[in-house]
């Protein structure tokens, strides 16, 4: 049975096909929900082909989130190091993880480029001439928001 965590399938569609975020964030759930027993960020990483700094921040963010549980067990890297390992919360749902990137971006990256996009609009706004160049206008502003939202929340 394929684990949806919590989402119906038009929802898992819109996280695959949405920001890389969230997207790989659900990989990493899978891949991990997929394992027998556990799962270590470098066993992921290398399953998945990502790199070091995508996985272990999606991990952290999983287990922060409650969809993942560190163990008390390490388990030996490729490079020899120590690693922790996790298992998947028997509940999890991925929407844990979307409610906690919605409250947790300290960087306010997608505010920046909301922000952005406005600034753009009113720019554009003010030269516009034409009522057909004026609903281009409000298209790309509304489908960049939407694009945005998506990192926020999948409905």
């Amino acid at each position: 049975m394929h684990n949806t965590f919590g989402l119906t399938r038009v929802m898992r569609a819109r996280v695959a096909a949405g920001p890389k975020r969230p997207a790989m964030a659900m990989n990493i759930l899978t891949f991990a929900a997929a394992q027998k027993n556990d799962v270590t960020a470098d066993e992921c990483m290398y399953g998945l082909g990502l790199t070091h700094q995508s996985s272990s921040a999606r991990f952290h963010e999983l287990a922060k989130s409650g969809c993942l549980r560190k163990t008390q067990l390490k388990r030996e890297t490729r490079s020899g190091g120590m690693a922790i390992v996790y298992i998947v919360e028997p509940n999890a749902s991925f929407r844990m993880y979307l409610d906690f990137i919605q409250r947790g971006d300290t960087h306010g990256a997608v505010k920046d480029r909301a922000l952005m996009s406005a600034m753009l609009f009113i720019r554009g706004w003010s030269r516009a001439k034409s009522k057909a160049t004026k609903r281009r206008l409000i298209t790309t502003l509304v489908t960049r928001l939407v694009d945005l939202s998506g990192e926020w929340m999948v409905q």
